[in-house]
C-alpha cells in the first residue's frame, strides 16, 4: 500500500528504505506527485495520474538533485497538461508518452491517428485519401528517415510523378509531404528544416476550373434529374446543387445539423465554427421525404459501411451524366454552379463566399444576421432562376 506524506526536505530525508522491496509515497499537497524509494536507497520523484482510461506516468527527477519547489512545479505542469487533454476529450497525442516518428511511414501513421481521425469532418474518407497518396506516390520513401530526404530529391521525384501521373497529382503529393513535415515540426517530432517547403515555381502551374451548369444546359439537367431512379443520387444532387455544399459534407450530413430552414455545415479547418447553408423549398421537400425513408438513422444518407453513411456515388453520377448528355461536368461543379448563378444575379463576392462557406467572416457580430439574410436571399434568387430555366428550351 502506498503511504501519504507531506513532502518536505526533512520528511523525505527521514524515509528509511525497505531492503526487500520498492516503497511508494504520495504527496499530500500536490496531486499526482509520488516518491519511489528503492531498496538501494535511491529516491525518485514521479508523477502518476489516471487519464484516458490508463495510468499516465512521468519521471521527474531524483532526490536531492531537485528542490521540492521544482518538483511540485513540474507536477503541476503535468496536471495542467492532463486537464487540457481531458477537456479535449483525449483527442490528439498523449502528452505523457514520448512520441517517435523517424520515418515517413511512421510520421504518416502519427498524422492520421492524431490529426486526421480526431479532426476531419469525414475521418474515414480523409484517412483513405492520405494513405492512398502516401502508398501510391510516397511509397518508396516510406522506410526513409525524415533526415535523409533532401530537397533535390523532392524536386526530381516531383517531376517524375508529374510525367507519370499528371501535374495536379504531383502537386498534391508534394503538398502532402510538406504538410507532414510542417505538422512534425509543430508537434516537436522533427526539429530540422522542412525539405518539402514550396518556393516560387516549384509546383507545376494549374489551370483553374470554371465549369458549371449553364443556362441552356439547366433544362436538360433538371429534366433528367426528375426521372432519376437512384433515389440517393437524385437527393444528393438536389441538396448539393441548391446548397452549394461540398460532396463530403452532403454525404456526411446529420439530422442534428438541421434547424428549421438552415443547415449548420461543419467547418473542416475549424470544426467548432460551422458555416450556415440556407435550405430552400426544394431541399426541404427532399429532406422531408428522406426522413420518412431512413427512419431513426442519425445520417441523412446512411449506409452499412464503416463510416455509417455513403461516401461515394461515383458510378451513379457517371451514369446520370451520360443520360444528361452534358460533357466535362464533375460533382464539384454543382457547388460551382450555385456560386456562378449567384454571380450572374449580381451578388457580391462577399455574400457568395458566405453562402458557400468560404473562410470565416471578419464582420462584427452586429452584422451577422444581416449577412445571413443576404445570403439567404441570394441563394433563393439563384435557386428560382435555375428552376425557372426548366421552361427554357436548349
Amino acid at each position: 500500500m502506498a503511504e501519504r506524506l507531506n513532502f518536505t526536505k526533512q520528511s523525505v530525508e527521514a524515509i528509511t528504505p525497505d531492503k526487500s522491496r520498492r516503497t511508494t509515497y504520495h504527496d499530500t499537497k500536490t496531486e499526482g506527485l509520488i516518491l519511489r524509494v528503492e531498496p538501494s536507497g535511491k529516491k525518485t520523484y514521479c508523477w502518476l495520474r489516471k487519464g484516458a482510461g490508463k495510468v499516465q506516468f512521468k519521471k521527474i527527477g531524483t532526490f536531492p538533485d531537485l528542490s521540492l519547489e521544482q518538483v511540485r512545479g513540474m507536477a503541476a505542469k503535468h496536471n495542467s497538461g492532463l486537464a487540457e487533454w481531458q477537456a479535449n476529450d483525449y483527442k490528439g497525442d498523449n502528452p505523457f508518452v514520448k512520441q517517435s516518428a523517424k520515418t515517413i511511414a511512421a510520421l504518416a501513421d502519427r498524422y492520421v491517428e492524431s490529426q486526421i481521425r480526431p479532426w476531419s469532418t469525414n475521418p474515414a474518407r480523409a484517412e483513405r485519401e492520405v494513405r492512398g497518396m502516401v502508398n501510391g506516390y510516397l511509397g518508396t520513401w516510406k522506410p526513409r528517415r525524415l533526415s535523409s530526404i533532401k530537397r533535390k530529391e523532392i524536386i526530381e521525384w516531383h517531376g517524375q510523378v508529374g510525367k507519370k501521373h499528371g501535374h495536379v497529382t504531383a502537386n498534391r503529393a508534394w503538398q502532402l509531404l510538406r504538410t507532414l513535415y510542417n505538422w512534425a515540426i509543430k508537434k516537436n517530432i522533427w526539429d530540422g528544416a522542412n525539405p518539402a517547403r514550396v518556393m516560387k515555381d516549384d509546383l507545376f502551374p494549374e489551370q483553374s476550373r470554371h465549369r458549371y451548369i449553364e443556362r441552356e444546359e439547366m433544362p436538360k439537367f433538371l429534366g433528367t434529374l426528375r426521372q432519376e431512379v437512384n433515389v440517393d443520387l437524385r437527393d444528393f444532387v438536389i441538396i448539393a446543387l441548391f446548397t452549394g455544399a461540398r460532396r463530403g459534407d452532403v454525404l456526411g450530413m446529420r439530422w442534428n445539423q438541421l434547424s428549421e430552414n438552415v443547415w449548420n455545415v461543419p467547418n473542416r479547418k475549424k470544426p467548432q465554427n460551422p458555416y450556415v447553408a440556407t435550405l430552400e423549398e426544394e431541399v426541404l421537400d427532399c429532406l422531408c421525404e428522406r426522413k420518412k425513408r431512413v427512419g431513426d438513422s442519425e445520417w441523412v444518407f446512411p449506409s452499412f459501411g464503416k463510416s455509417g453513411h455513403l461516401v461515394s456515388l461515383k458510378r451513379g453520377w457517371q451514369q446520370f451524366l451520360k443520360r444528361t448528355g452534358l460533357k466535362n461536368l464533375h460533382v464539384h461543379d454543382l457547388r460551382r454552379t450555385l456560386g456562378s448563378w449567384q454571380a450572374n444575379q449580381g451578388t457580391s463576392l462577399e455574400i457568395i463566399g458566405k453562402s458557400l462557406g468560404h473562410g470565416d467572416s471578419r464582420s462584427t457580430k452586429r452584422y451577422a444576421r444581416l449577412q445571413t439574410e443576404a445570403a439567404r436571399q441570394s441563394v433563393n434568387q439563384a435557386t428560382r432562376a435555375m428552376l425557372a430555366a426548366k421552361e427554357v428550351k436548349p
